[in-house]
């Protein structure tokens, strides 16, 4: 389609746009019973729709300092609960002007959208939460985008070589 633009070297630093979202999503498989297509495709969703920066959810490496930032668990809240969840709220510590030190933390939202279930923030988060866990929400430290509790996130290289390509696909 003419309106994805693919660009190779330096200037493949564009912004992630809902129509590059829709256009991966109708034309590259995914399988909602897959652990990976859901984790690439909650991450698309959360990244599009709440605001969130790619720092929040997938670090650079695997030191310290890169997954600082990262959200867990114990930052998302589904509301009015888990089962009927129709909104999930995401506090976050830091951002990239606010440190932790101040406790001055971030909030952001994002609602149900059962009319596309590939791309819905709250049916992919329960949908992830299901097939990485096996405990409670309260208390649990585990990363977003790590498989299990004591899992690495996924990492951020990882995630743009899969965007890169489906972007590729659909160019």
């Amino acid at each position: 389609p003419k309106y994805v633009r693919v660009f190779n070297g330096s200037q493949a630093k564009l912004p992630m746009q809902p129509e590059y979202l829709r256009q991966i999503v109708l034309h590259t498989p995914f399988d909602l019973g897959n652990s990976d297509d859901v984790r690439e495709l909650l991450a698309y969703s959360i990244l599009i729709f709440t605001g969130i920066r790619v720092g929040h959810l997938l670090p650079t490496d695997t030191s310290k300092k890169a997954k600082r930032h990262l959200i867990d668990w114990n930052n998302v809240k589904f509301e009015p609960d888990f089962a009927n969840a129709t909104v999930v709220v995401f506090m976050l510590d830091s951002t990239k002007v606010r440190s932790v030190a101040k406790r001055d933390p971030w909030w952001t939202a994002v609602g149900k959208c059962e009319e596309v279930p590939m791309l819905c923030p709250v049916l992919l988060m329960q949908t992830w939460y299901n097939m990485t866990h096996n405990g409670t929400l309260t208390g649990n430290s585990q990363y977003l985008m790590a498989t299990t509790v004591m899992g690495e996130p996924w990492s951020r290289a990882a995630f743009t070589r899969r965007l890169r390509a489906r972007l590729k696909i659909v160019a």
